[in-house]
């Protein structure tokens, strides 16, 4: 068993196993001499102790060769890659184990191949990148496109916080991203998000749009006779007027609110004289022109008053009352922002407004004109909730999050869940995805450390709170 056939040497054979040995206990154990026996059995027991080193260092060797292969792509250095859930606490684990190895060949190839994989994660951590997207424009372009500059490698689209996937990232430093199909609006918060290939999140850059302005003015009758003011409404992108009398042309005037006055007293002197309003939007450019009607005499004076009906929310599509004498049109004014329209016939209202009232704690107001555009009644809309058992209801069951193998926070939702936002030690963000009462946030950046603090809150279509829960964090 022992090298050279000597036990002197203190060294076993690689041929010694624990069979060999038991076979060799079997026949000492039938010596009768005592002396002779005592020898033999001190030589086997420091034969027995040398294999179990033997054993040891090897299985130590195999724990070591496991912990590192398990660090790169398909278990082997080879492949110079390391798995996406390779993180630090992996590599100090494996470096444990392989302080342990005391056959310093095999040690120091353990080490090269960690020392490799090291090199392969600071890469991954100092991947940096900007991503900066043209303007979009909105009604014209179908393409959200750009240029980026670092370890891009994929992007994504958020639009109002669902993000799309996808889009082409060129070797030139330019990407395109397919937009036509997002029905992007002006009001919407677009973003182009850059990742490194690791899923690693690099640059956020919101998009900005150019938009196809346009918008009318309708203006009342100018009365010389009581008037000192051209008065009337506008719709849309309106920011600004100019008055023509003859071929002078005066600016000014306050556009605000769906209305417009301009000081005119000085100006219009005649009922024959020919007056013109042109509308520009914000940066010039013209949008419509409209002729001023200039009549003289007694101003007529209009009266008229409206009742609009309690409205349930939800329930009610439509704001629904009664008007008096020489109503024409209304504006509901909802949380600030006007609506013009409704129908008026036989001293009854109706004025659509189910997409423009989501919840009973909205203000809103409804003001009532003459087709002249003078204001005749305010009044404010009494909204109704719902009912006890009709509070829109919605629950979160996010599942462990696994440092170094899970990338996203998983789980599963009910009832009217639209959107998530996940706090991480206090910092918010929004983000996920909703598909068939599941969900999937990307936390990967987010969250570092089984002690790291992490909720998240469901909320409703409307941003109010469903539900609460703490996510539990693991280490792998």
């Amino acid at each position: 068993m022992f090298n050279s056939n000597n036990p002197s040497t203190d060294a076993i054979k690689g041929s010694t196993t624990q069979e060999k040995i038991d076979a060799a206990q079997a026949l000492i154990n039938k010596v009768t001499d005592p002396t002779v026996k005592a020898q033999l059995q001190k030589d086997l027991d420091r034969a027995q102790e040398l294999l179990d080193a033997k054993n040891a260092e090897k299985a130590r060797q195999e724990a070591a060769r496991k912990a590192v292969n398990e660090l790169f792509t398909n278990d082997t250095p080879s492949s110079n890659e390391i798995k996406d859930p390779t993180i630090q606490p992996s590599i100090d684990a494996a470096q444990k184990i392989i302080d342990t190895v005391t056959d310093p060949t095999v040690k120091a190839q353990l080490q090269r191949d960690l020392d490799q994989a090291q090199q392969l994660l600071d890469m991954r951590s100092s991947t940096v990148g900007t991503i900066t997207p043209a303007d979009f424009l909105i009604g014209g372009d179908k393409y959200v496109t750009g240029t980026f500059t670092g370890s891009v490698a994929k992007i994504s689209l958020l639009v109002n916080d669902k993000e799309y996937t996808g889009g082409a990232v060129k070797a030139d430093g330019t990407f395109t991203f397919y937009a036509n199909d997002k029905n992007i609006k002006k009001t919407d918060a677009v973003f182009a998000v850059a990742y490194d290939k690791y899923g690693k999140e690099l640059s956020r850059t919101k998009v900005k749009f150019v938009v196809v302005t346009a918008g009318k003015i309708t203006p009342a009758t100018y009365n010389l006779a009581s008037d000192k003011n051209i008065t009337g409404t506008y719709t849309e992108d309106v920011a600004k007027v100019t008055v023509t009398v003859g071929d002078k042309v005066y600016k000014g005037g306050t556009v605000a609110n769906g209305e417009f006055t301009f000081y005119a007293f000085d100006k219009i002197k005649n009922a024959t004289d020919v007056v013109t309003i042109h509308a520009y939007d914000s940066v010039g450019k013209l949008l419509d022109t409209k002729t001023l009607k200039v009549v003289t005499g007694v101003p007529v004076v209009t009266k008229g008053s409206i009742t609009p009906l309690e409205m349930a929310v939800p329930g009610d599509k439509n704001i629904t009352g009664t008007y008096t004498d020489d109503v024409h049109y209304v504006v509901v004014t909802v949380n600030g922002t006007d609506y013009k329209g409704g129908t008026f016939a036989d001293g009854e209202f109706k004025f659509y407004a189910f997409d423009k009232i989501t919840s009973a704690s909205d203000v809103v107001t409804m003001k009532a004109f003459d087709k002249a555009g003078k204001l005749l009644d305010t009044k404010t809309i009494k909204l109704v909730g719902p009912a006890a058992e009709n509070v829109i209801k919605g629950a979160i069951t996010p599942n462990a999050l696994v440092l170094g193998t899970d990338k996203n926070i998983t789980g599963t939702y009910s009832g009217e869940v639209k959107s998530v936002q996940v706090t991480v030690n206090g910092t918010v963000y929004k983000g996920g995805t909703f598909t068939d009462g599941e969900f999937k946030f990307y936390s990967f950046d987010k969250v570092k450390s089984v002690t790291d603090e992490v909720i998240i809150t469901a909320l409703d279509k409307a941003g109010n709170v469903l539900d609460t829960k703490t996510v539990q964090v693991t280490a792998k």
